[in-house]
């Protein structure tokens, strides 16, 4: 790679180092927060889900405005509102009278942060697929899931020392690199010359529209239907279309590769909030040894990215969806092992050690699978509508990471071995469903 390109690369890994941050960072803070404004485990795992979930809603529509508009027109203002809405989280708690209005006023900081979050990671994703050939792009999009990944490790710890100032102070820290993150991006990165020219040809139609219309040259004649569709709109129709014709002939390989990115994140943020919880009640630990203990397991998660990027790099695509499949059946045998030792734990006190090892094995399995997917995901189609299709992708990711608090704490009432056992059986109902229906070779088949 030429050193614009690695630069290039290097103001891309930032977006999705700043956009982990959004709930990683929090997870060893929220003992801390659950403490001061008097809040049950479920109401404080509603802060993860407050963002992770608008998060999910907006990916979509961010995907879809840059297949027209171009990625960075989307994702530098979404990385400042992204930043900004951290900054009004830490204020809430500043100004906020305490208990439940201070609550009240930091959920919806955290719902404007996820709105901005759901411009940002998918779309760097979707723009590297754009930018690098795909003998390239299995180890480039590693390289991205790896920063994603030093940004979990970097998080609980960034979150655990902050966190000595006041509880509040993390939240400063987002649009303290959310902003710069924004600025390097506008400098160092270019988009593909091919996504330049399809957002400039929309821009050109849509004020050939406008003109026409002041002309009067659109204004329909005596006993015409007047027209409706501008070039925006059958922009959106020829879109649409497109979407729907290759979508359908890989519906199930997409669903599954959306069902499998869903539950690796779903599972991975519902066991460590759950993890980081058991760490201050039972085993008495401060912010600073839960961060520490956090970060092994999503190191290892990172390290497993990054090698499972290199190793795949030219790999064929069976090789992908073995690694997909795979991947999650270890991560439901590490699950399964932990509500087990947790079952035994009535009679013996273990130490947190043991299940931080199985824990750790689970996250180590979702670093094989993501990046298998996120290649999957990005070679699956053109650059015309591979904004859409990543960010559908991500929307999967982000509702786990918005569901997987929630319904770990709910779960509680019957005990962590019955959570664990649960979060095992769907882990491993996934891992059956990639194996029987998830197609590599049909994904990356038809790429232009």
């Amino acid at each position: 790679m030429s050193n614009r390109v690695l630069w290039s690369l290097g103001a891309l890994c930032t977006v999705p180092f700043v956009m982990v941050l959004g709930n990683s960072m929090l997870v060893p803070v929220l003992p801390q927060i659950k403490e001061s404004l008097r809040l049950t485990q479920l109401e404080v795992a509603l802060l993860l889900t407050a963002f992770s979930l608008p998060a999910g809603m907006t990916i979509p529509f961010s995907g879809m405005l840059s297949d027209m508009v171009g990625r960075k027109k989307v994702m530098i203002p979404a990385l400042l509102v992204y930043g900004l809405g951290g900054v009004g989280g830490g204020l809430a708690g500043i100004v906020g009278a305490g208990g439940k209005s201070t609550y009240a006023m930091l959920l919806c900081a955290r719902v404007i942060q996820g709105m901005g979050a759901g411009g940002t990671y998918q779309l760097a994703m979707a723009l590297a697929g754009d930018t690098f050939p795909r003998k390239e792009r299995t180890r480039v999009l590693g390289i991205l899931e790896a920063s994603n990944g030093i940004g979990k490790v970097a998080s609980p710890l960034l979150g655990a020392f902050l966190a000595l100032i006041s509880w509040q102070t993390p939240f400063f820290l987002y649009g303290a690199l959310a902003i710069p993150a924004a600025v390097l991006v506008t400098l160092l990165v270019r988009e593909a010359p091919e996504h330049r020219r399809r957002a400039s040809d929309h821009q050109s139609d849509h004020q050939t529209d406008h003109q026409n219309e002041k002309s009067g040259s659109n204004v329909p004649k005596p006993g015409q239907t007047p027209s409706k569709t501008g070039g925006l709109r059958s922009m959106l129709k020829q879109y649409r279309s497109d979407f729907v014709r290759f979508f359908s002939r890989k519906k199930w390989s997409y669903v599954t590769s959306y069902a499998a990115g869903f539950v690796c994140l779903f599972i991975l943020f519902g066991i460590l909030a759950d993890f980081s919880d058991v760490l201050s009640a039972k085993y008495g630990m401060g912010s600073i040894e839960r961060g520490l203990v956090i970060a092994v397991p999503v190191s290892l998660m990172a390290l497993t990215s990054y090698a499972s990027g290199v190793f795949l790099s030219k790999k064929p695509p069976d090789l992908l969806g073995l690694t997909v499949w795979g991947g999650l059946a270890l991560m439901a045998a590490g699950l399964a092992l932990n509500g087990a030792l947790i079952g035994t734990d009535s009679a013996f006190r273990t130490p947190w050690w043991p299940e931080g090892v199985l824990i750790s094995i689970a996250a180590s399995a979702a670093g094989l699978v993501l990046p298998a997917l996120n290649t999957l995901i990005t070679s699956s189609v053109a650059t015309q509508e591979r904004g859409l299709i990543t960010c559908l992708y991500g929307t999967s990711r982000f509702f786990g990471a918005a569901l997987g608090p929630a319904f770990f704490g709910m779960l509680l009432e019957f005990g962590r071995s019955v959570m664990l056992y649960a979060a095992a059986f769907i882990c491993g109902g996934v891992s059956l469903l990639a194996a029987v229906l998830l197609d590599a070779g049909l994904l990356m088949g038809s790429e232009k």
